[in-house]
């Protein structure tokens, strides 16, 4: 359980690090992931995040969706998703 708990700081930590640059535009930061998906886990997530300068929200999704906003996004040019949280080898 303590590495689980580190690993999602770890992974936070680090997505909002690659984020900070991105939320000196913007008034929030957008970080979807298909990890941190069960209710403890994201409430966590969402608590470590809370202090984030600027605002971010995070957003527990399936890999389906969210590959498919991805493409979307990709496609209009335009997006709101800022940070993406996955495991290695999802994207295609």
């Amino acid at each position: 359980m303590l590495k689980k708990i580190f690993r999602l700081s770890l992974v936070l930590v680090v997505a909002a690090l690659l984020g900070s640059s991105i939320a000196q535009a913007q008034d929030t930061v957008t970080f979807q992931s298909t990890q941190f998906n069960i209710v403890e886990e994201a409430e966590k997530a969402r608590t470590i995040i809370a202090n984030f300068e600027g605002g971010a929200e995070f957003i527990g999704v399936e890999e389906g969706p969210l590959l498919d906003l991805l493409r979307a996004e990709a496609s209009t040019g335009e997006g709101n998703t800022d940070v993406i949280g996955a495991l290695h080898g999802t994207y295609p």
